[in-house]
């Protein structure tokens, strides 16, 4: 359902992962243009997916990241040509600062159902506070959340970026990194969780026995089935739900490796 009602509503996040991906293939594949062109548009796009330059730049890919840099600057100097210079000053100077301190997606906070389709960590603050539990100055602890979050995403993509580079594993590791990106924005709604299942579907090869199938489904419908809920039931149905994300997120990058 996320994936259909973000398709529905004309979202380009789902684009956006499509995209990166098909750049980090194609870049892994010898086509340094193509895949630079594609990864460096999802990251001018979306901001998020610039965690996998850091993967390029964690494993020494040298050219591939000044391809994707390169590109990206075509595209801006593209931009800049066709749209002038009024868009980039009004992000650099009001959007981006917003951005950062969540005052740019403050809506989210208006509503009982808005603060349960909230996957952000730094969300958690909110639903405590809609909750009735005491946690003091919201967005300050909201911001806090968030900056440590956006450690713990950069400590996990240096992991990611050093586990063994077999396809299928290595293109699991990319959809994690990109859900940890997704998961840094102050409103991350449920459409953020789509790499994660993407995730899933290639976590399902590695099945072997019933008992880990029952798993994989129950987890696949537990993150993309909406469930109706009273407010408070939506709310901490909302913080499980996130934690469930995070952890499968996590446990894909941290995970033994397999002989």
């Amino acid at each position: 359902p996320p994936v259909i009602v973000t398709l529905q509503v004309g979202n380009v996040h789902l684009a956006v992962v499509v995209l990166a991906i098909l750049g980090m293939l194609a870049l892994g594949r010898g086509r340094p243009a193509l895949g630079g062109a594609l990864l460096s548009f999802a990251i001018l796009a979306k901001i998020s997916p610039g965690l996998l330059g850091v993967v390029l730049l964690c494993q020494r890919r040298w050219r591939d990241a000044l391809w994707t840099a390169g590109c990206g600057l075509v595209w801006t100097l593209l931009a800049l040509l066709v749209f002038g210079p009024a868009p980039f000053t009004a992000f650099l100077r009001y959007q981006l600062p917003r951005l950062h301190s969540g005052e740019a997606l403050e809506f989210f906070t208006r509503s009982i159902a808005d603060l349960a389709s909230n996957m952000a960590p730094s969300g958690i603050a909110y639903k405590l506070d809609a909750l009735g539990l005491a946690v003091g100055d919201v967005p300050r602890l909201a911001a806090t959340i968030g900056t440590l979050f956006t450690l713990l995403a950069l400590a996990l993509t240096l992991v990611a970026s050093r586990r063994p580079r077999e396809p299928r594993i290595e293109l699991g590791l990319w959809l994690a990194v990109l859900t940890l990106g997704a998961l840094r924005s102050p409103f991350a709604p449920p459409y953020v969780g789509f790499a994660a299942l993407w995730l899933l579907t290639l976590a399902s090869a590695e099945v072997r026995r019933t008992r880990g199938a029952l798993a994989l489904a129950l987890a696949f419908l537990f993150l993309s089935i909406p469930v109706p809920l009273p407010p408070t039931g939506a709310l901490i149905l909302s913080i499980v739900q996130q934690t469930a994300l995070l952890a499968l997120v996590i446990w894909f990058i941290l995970r033994p490796a397999r002989p």
